[in-house]
């Protein structure tokens, strides 16, 4: 999904993540990994 440069937003829909209202939690495995794959180095 990077390759076809996907945001971080899409893939969390792609794999049905979605943010509680009230904002704050415990990041998700994909967003870690996304995060990761992405950061600048």
């Amino acid at each position: 999904m990077l390759k076809e440069g996907k945001t971080l937003e899409q893939v969390k829909k792609a794999f049905n993540i979605e943010t509680p209202a009230g904002g704050s939690r415990w990041p998700s495995l994909v967003e870690v990994i996304y995060l990761d794959l992405t950061e600048k180095k």
